[in-house]
């Protein structure tokens, strides 16, 4: 079974297939797919992983080395476990760390080798540009490196600080710690004391603590797993959840607070295309506020197109003097 599923991993992915062709050597046969019942296609498959065992520990080796791309990709997914989301960022940026301390070394060892077997010239300090006299300040000469190995270094280390800032920048926000907050009260793993604070008088605790007990209760009757906050969602959405929704109105509303805030999944993040119509280029000086109204009204414009424009406009035209006297009113 298990190798199986090492050739099934490597053979169903055309991305995989072509990551590990660049470690098989080229009279190398190519990987068979081992069939459980007929033994003479089992030879083949057997065969055909002895003669790439060296491609395939090589080929494992670097898929575990970026393994953090998986972190990437499940942060995309629409289905966003918050909590797990926290944990995967943490062990990355430790990952992250532990690279800017101890990794620098096997980095440019492999570069410089690759750098030889391909017969490209091997690094070196550019030449500093001259400065012009008319920008001459008579300040302090520019830093010299003493090694190509020394100004590569501190540019290896200027991008994992980077990288590390851009997670706490990210993932460090108010909102998304809000989030984590409302997953573990929704999945009964959580209070609700922070979350009340946040929404002030928008909610009622007493209320809220029983609808989600009830809710946690009606889905292990279901059999349901409430594990994550978009499980949640998708136990209350729907026709299904339209009776459950009417008995546990508070927790509803909860739900629906926190489906505004953009880090409940990345899909909410795709959902600005919107903004792409309403500030265009011709309208790129709108203020942040004027932007905010606008986009209110387009999320809500069933609500907005049954207004009566026109009581809209003279109380617009009312407010100063100078449209009064350009402007006619309607009414």
């Amino acid at each position: 079974v298990l190798v199986r599923d090492l050739i099934t991993l490597i053979r169903n992915s055309p991305k995989r297939l072509a990551w590990f062709q660049q470690f098989q050597r080229k009279d190398a046969q190519s990987l068979r797919p081992l069939c459980p019942t007929r033994w003479t296609l089992k030879a083949d498959s057997l065969q055909s992983i002895a003669s790439n065992y060296s491609a395939i520990i090589e080929f494992f080796e670097d898929l575990c080395r970026c393994d953090k791309e998986s972190v990437n990709a499940a942060l995309q997914r629409s289905q966003l476990h918050l909590q797990k989301a926290a944990a995967m960022i943490e062990t990355l940026k430790k990952d992250i760390q532990h690279l800017r301390e101890n990794g620098f070394e096997e980095f440019w060892k492999n570069t410089t080798a690759a750098a030889d077997e391909l017969n490209l010239e091997r690094p070196a300090i550019p030449r500093p540009r001259k400065i012009p006299r008319r920008l001459d300040t008579g300040g302090a000469s520019p830093h010299v490196f003493q090694s190509p190995e020394a100004m590569h270094r501190q540019q290896y280390n200027e991008t994992m600080d980077t990288a590390t800032s851009s997670l706490d920048c990210r993932f460090s926000q108010t909102a998304f710690k809000h989030m984590q907050d409302v997953e573990d009260f929704v999945t009964g793993k959580g209070d609700c004391k922070t979350i009340l604070r946040f929404y002030g008088d928008d909610l009622d605790e007493s209320r809220l603590r029983l609808h989600r007990d009830m809710c946690i209760d009606i889905a292990k009757q279901r059999g349901v797993q409430l594990n994550t906050f978009q499980e949640v969602v998708g136990f209350l959405k729907g026709d299904t959840g339209d009776s459950l929704r009417t008995m546990v109105p508070e927790l509803t509303k909860l739900v629906k607070l926190a489906l505004t805030a953009p880090v409940t999944s990345c899909t909410s993040e795709r959902s600005f295309s919107g903004l792409r119509r309403l500030k265009t280029y011709l309208r790129s000086r709108m203020g942040q506020g004027r932007l905010n109204h606008i986009a209110i009204l387009n999320c809500h414009k069933n609500m907005s197109r049954n207004e009566h424009l026109d009581l809209i406009a003279d109380e617009f035209i009312k407010r100063t003097a100078t449209r009064r006297n350009t402007f006619l009113l309607k009414n």
